[in-house]
């Protein structure tokens, strides 16, 4: 009786914990694309973003803006937060300027989520309004993960050569406090210097399998003398042997 109290009370804790983290259908991010179609970046490494924990998580897919020098950029942006999670871009990590998109978990605000876009200066930490506007935005909050999408239409980052179009960009993911104000942004993950455009801009090469013949011939040249040595052995027993 009591063995089959406890199961019961786990089946039901268990049920529980699955109800306080339920999955919005239209604001599910996975890695589904990851390398293939988009770019993504998370931390800690290959974590889930379509599961629970804490996984900070963003994906990029560009597309060229014609007649013109920018790109237009989707973006996917998850994490846990009691304030903010954002994902910013930048030339230069250590010097210039950034561009912070964020997504807000204003839980004592009417619309708990929010957005925001920020240009960041690189050596004070300190934000500013930002020219950068974000459109077409999706967001849900469950449990205090955060869940958004949102596209950047002709993206220029403060201080990039308008007369070209540039698609290597440092990517950085982070944190921070929202109290009514923005507060600077903790980067937890930066990127390094990416092509945005490429998917596979931060895959790991794979080495190339070494051939079968190469191996065969160094095995076999390896062997011989083992074999003869074996053979002269044989040889010598046997002749023993007979004598």
């Amino acid at each position: 009786m009591e063995r089959g109290l406890i199961l019961m009370v786990a089946a039901f804790m268990v049920f529980v914990g699955q109800g306080m983290c339920q999955i919005e259908p239209e604001v599910e991010i996975t890695r589904e694309g990851c390398g293939v179609t988009k770019l993504c970046l998370e931390t800690p490494d290959d974590c889930d973003p379509a599961s629970c924990g804490s996984c900070l998580f963003t994906s990029l897919v560009t597309t060229p803006v014609e007649a013109a020098d920018g790109l237009n950029i989707s973006f996917e942006l998850r994490g846990r937060s009691t304030d903010y999670i954002a994902v910013g871009l930048t030339l230069d990590i250590f010097k210039g300027k950034s561009t912070v998109f964020i997504c807000i978990n204003a839980v004592n605000a009417v619309a708990p989520f929010n957005t925001d876009v920020q240009d960041r200066d690189n050596l004070n930490a300190e934000f500013e309004t930002s020219f950068s506007e974000m459109s077409d935005i999706e967001g849900k909050i469950t449990d205090n993960v955060i869940r958004c999408r949102f596209n950047v239409s002709n993206f220029i980052p403060p201080g990039e050569d308008r007369s070209s179009r540039n698609e290597s960009y440092f990517v950085f993911l982070g944190t921070g406090v929202y109290n009514g104000d923005i507060n600077p942004i903790e980067i937890v993950l930066n990127g390094g210097l990416l092509n945005i455009s490429d998917p596979t801009s931060n895959v790991a090469p794979t080495a190339a399998p070494t051939t079968m013949s190469s191996t065969t011939s160094g095995a076999s040249s390896v062997l011989r003398p083992h074999a003869l040595l074996l053979l002269l052995s044989v040889l010598t027993l046997s002749i023993k042997q007979r004598a």
